[in-house]
């Protein structure tokens, strides 16, 4: 009984000098705050400056159709970013209306249609898109990769 007598006084002792509170600094909080700064918020702020700036154009101008692939490039950064779906479908609007502009033949607004239908997962119409952009004289072959063939 003695023993377990020494043996518990010598474990709470142990406790008791193990227990210290003195604050030892490990890091600089300057090494890593550059880290845990939120960038997102600058890069939303950028995409929705840039998409209010290509709105205001086109409202002056609505006859400029590029403006929509514009808009459309403005409204992907801001899915990008935030993952909101809306942004996404807008996006996708507007480059129906900047194809139908150009009656479908500009394979550089097919080809972005195509990646808005491929950030939807719309594997099959990208791919008749791309196919289309490829009649119209584009190359198939280095965009293909990207249709995940259907």
């Amino acid at each position: 009984m003695k023993i377990t007598h020494q043996l518990a006084f010598v474990l709470l002792a142990a406790c008791f000098v193990s227990c210290n509170n003195a604050d030892n600094k490990i890091t600089n909080s300057k090494d890593y705050n550059v880290f845990l700064e939120n960038t997102t918020y600058k890069a939303l702020a950028l995409a929705q400056a840039d998409l209010n700036f290509w709105k205001q154009k086109l409202e002056k101008q609505p006859n400029q159709f590029p403006y929509l692939s514009k808009v459309s490039a403005s409204q992907s950064q801001i899915f990008g970013v935030t993952g909101n779906i809306e942004s996404l479908l807008e996006a996708e609007e507007s480059l129906i209306k900047a194809n139908e502009a150009v009656n479908y033949t500009s394979t550089g607004y097919l080809r972005a249609l195509a990646r808005n239908y491929i950030s939807q997962h719309r594997f099959k119409e990208a791919l008749g898109l791309l196919k289309k952009a490829e009649v119209n004289g584009g190359t198939f072959r280095k965009y293909s990769k990207n249709a995940f063939r259907c």
